[in-house]
């Protein structure tokens, strides 16, 4: 049942190039520091599975 485990996390390059929005299955939304560059800037809503 990995889908209960599921956080998706949305990154937004228009306001912080640098900062992960991720919200969890509470609704919480939570800011991490990602090492993201400018060539994956325009990376899509990727679905994170925690092992």
């Amino acid at each position: 049942q990995l889908r209960s485990h599921a956080i998706v996390a949305i990154s937004v390059p228009k306001f912080d190039r640098r900062r992960l929005y991720v919200v969890d299955r509470d609704r919480r939304l939570h800011t991490i520091e990602s090492r993201l560059s400018s060539s994956t800037s325009t990376t899509l809503p990727q679905i994170l599975f925690l092992s």
